[in-house]
């Protein structure tokens, strides 16, 4: 592809944007990353040598192998600006304050290529706000690419675009995005909080006030979210103690701001007491004395303890018998927490449907995002469809008015355009060196050696290959690149293979 990425520049290198900046490195791609001066120490740079100190000791590690990160030029934006002329994209990710942002980006545009492309990874400000006031030139190829923590692991990227943003423009980011980055892409339209967040934290906030003011267990809640919905082991109240009690205030607050007033989640959003005074006393969840849930150590054992919420005081988990396996069942009960969860499904799927087509065109993107954002295993209009026989009929006996998606009951067609790393290698590749069990092919001046047995199975044939395959490459004086199916494993250098 023609004005392919090759370099890029991370602004900020806390731990979302060093997280940014090691992702870029793990592909062999060279970054620049750029922080404010220490004013503190000698050395000014200190700031981000210190973030890349910090990518060595992280747990899940952000760096596939320890030496990725000498394809990181480190720099501060006041010696170091001239740095961002070689890239081929900007990503900001700085402090979530207009004010501070706009004079970023008036500080950087002189230095920008012609051609590159400016992206911020907000996720709370507006695209429209971030450009106001900037040429007419930059608005054409600014963005907002919204990666979720940890950048290596997480799959899913928020793509965020307007129609001055060129058509070029948005090819090339998203061939980097996908094809080197390994993202799955789901454009939003330019609302607050984008998909994930604004349906992800809407029903944090719906189940965690309602449950407090009905007085409910909450590791029962979880455990029937867990068991019943197919959500992950944190539940509802464990993520929300790892997303930060303060961080939920904050993220809420911005929704708001921005969110017009008819909107269902200023009805949900109640004023609940004893989630102030929770934040007042720091219990704010695992970075703080603990949350909703916290662990303890006695005796030399460690206990998880969840809430009173009366008093905020703990006591161990107990165990927690529910009289429903699966969503059909829950829905047909009539025991208390039957009927909270008829009333939160019903107020939580209303509120995804009201949000086409203004959020998103289709219900597919925002399962998508609830999948690979909040690791779900079914995206939530999948798990109303696929599990439960009446589901949107419950949904519409127990509403009070239908959106106008659900008032249509129309069927849409399902567009995938997620890359397939697999296939589409072996499609646009030349074969190098072949056997029953394995190939090594050139792609885009890239040698790939590509598992071709069933499951991925490793043979001898595979070995045999890939020795040869090693030898090829020392020849030619490149890195190997190893893909599996479905999932992809980097090898930097020859002599790790």
């Amino acid at each position: 592809m023609q004005n392919e990425i090759k370099k890029v520049c991370v602004i900020g290198s806390g731990v979302m944007g060093s997280g940014i900046a090691a992702l870029i490195a793990n592909s062999s791609h060279q970054v620049v990353l750029l922080d404010i001066a220490d004013k503190n120490s000698d050395d000014p740079n200190k700031i981000v040598k210190n973030a890349i100190e910090n990518l060595h000791k992280q747990k899940p590690p952000p760096l596939t192998f320890p030496n990725k990160a000498e394809l990181i030029t480190i720099g501060n934006l006041e010696h170091n600006l001239d740095l961002i002329k070689e890239c081929d994209l900007v990503i900001e990710v700085i402090v979530k304050k207009l004010e501070i942002k706009h004079q970023l980006y008036n500080k950087i545009i002189p230095y920008l290529k012609k051609d590159a492309i400016i992206a911020s990874n907000t996720s709370t400000l507006p695209l429209k706000r971030l450009k106001e006031n900037l040429p007419e030139n930059i608005k054409s190829r600014f963005v907002i690419t919204h990666f979720f923590n940890p950048p290596r692991y997480m799959e899913l990227l928020e793509l965020i675009i307007d129609p001055i943003v060129k058509p070029e423009i948005i090819d090339r980011v998203s061939e980097f995005l996908t094809k080197t980055l390994g993202k799955t892409i789901v454009k939003c339209n330019d609302t607050p909080g984008f998909i994930a967040n604004r349906v992800g934290c809407f029903l944090l906030e719906l189940v965690a006030r309602k449950a407090i003011a009905e007085k409910l267990d909450f590791v029962t809640i979880d455990k029937i979210f867990t068991s019943c919905l197919g959500l992950p082991s944190t539940g509802i109240f464990g993520l929300y103690d790892l997303i930060g009690h303060d961080v939920m205030k904050l993220i809420s607050s911005s929704l708001l701001a921005s969110l017009p007033s008819d909107d269902a989640y200023h009805k949900i959003y109640v004023n609940t007491p004893p989630l102030d005074k929770m934040i007042e006393q720091k219990l704010i969840g695992r970075k703080g004395g603990g949350g909703f849930y916290r662990l303890s150590v006695v005796n030399g054992k460690k206990t998880k303890e969840v809430i009173n919420i009366g008093d905020l005081s703990y006591k161990p988990v107990g165990r927690t018998d529910i009289s429903f396996t699966n969503f059909d069942e829950l829905l047909a009960s009539n025991s208390v927490y039957g009927k909270f969860f008829n009333e939160i499904i019903t107020e939580f799927y209303l509120y995804l449907a009201s949000l086409v087509p203004s959020v998103t065109d289709n219900i597919y993107d925002i399962d998508a995002a609830m999948k690979l954002g909040y690791s779900w295993k079914y995206g939530p209009f999948e798990l109303l469809t696929s599990q439960a026989k009446n589901g949107w009929d419950l949904i519409v006996k127990n509403a009070n008015s239908i959106p106008p998606y659900l008032a249509n009951k129309e069927y849409q067609k399902i567009d995938k355009q997620k890359f397939n790393a697999h296939k589409d290698i072996l499609k646009e590749s030349k074969i190098v060196l072949e056997n029953d069990s394995a190939k090594l092919v050139d792609y885009q001046d890239n040698l790939v050696f590509v598992i071709t047995t069933k499951m991925n199975c490793l043979n001898h044939d595979v070995f045999y290959l890939l020795q040869e395959s090693a030898t090829k490459a020392e020849e030619q004086g490149k890195h190997i690149y190893i893909y599996i199916y479905i999932r992809k494993v980097i090898i930097s250098q020859l002599g790790q293979i």
